[in-house]
């Protein structure tokens, strides 16, 4: 049970449905002389260098679209999403980078999978995922001593992790904490 839960905070899969190898990379990562760690100045700063240099290199960033379709053409891909309002609308791309599971290209992708490919989709499980919140609080709010990560369980196999920032961490400022 802890390994499973150790494992599906960078896997997303309990032991049984993970690599060894990258099993007991992961399971390194929480010991000495480092330990847990986070970016000085949160991940936001990671997604801002990676903006920048997407866009230094000729990249376009599209924001608040949900991509509904994927279409191989002969020069790239034609990108068709819809945005928060509803409204569509269809781009062109030399190349298209996609972070979704798997499964979700059964949906985006009907008549462009391979037959092999789709059918190793099909027999995927359902892909599983965390939801995630960000928030910000005073810091006087927290217990003394109160550690940088915290873990709880259920016994249907669920469970919660919180990471807080540390005062001066960068992820929040001084006085306040990110959770």
């Amino acid at each position: 049970r802890f390994l499973d839960l150790q494992l599906k905070l960078y896997s997303q899969e309990p032991a049984d449905r993970t690599a060894a190898l990258y099993g007991a990379t992961v399971l390194q990562m929480a010991q000495a002389p480092l330990g847990l760690w986070h970016l000085h100045g949160s991940m936001q700063i990671l997604s801002d260098q990676l903006v920048d240099a997407m866009q230094r290199d000729g990249g376009v960033l599209k924001l608040q679209k949900r991509v509904t379709r994927l279409e191989r053409q002969a020069t790239g891909w034609i990108v068709e999403a819809k945005d928060v309002k509803g409204s569509t609308s269809s781009f062109e791309a030399g190349d298209v980078i996609c972070s979704l599971p798997p499964q979700c290209l059964l949906d985006l992708m009907p008549r462009d999978l391979p037959d092999g490919y789709r059918n190793r989709l099909q027999n995927l499980p359902e892909p599983s995922g965390a939801l995630v919140l960000y928030g910000v609080l005073p810091r006087d709010v927290l217990p003394e001593g109160c550690p940088g990560h915290l873990q709880h369980s259920w016994r249907s196999n669920s469970s919660l992790f919180l990471s807080i920032s540390r005062d001066g961490d960068g992820r929040a400022p001084l006085g306040q904490a990110t959770l």
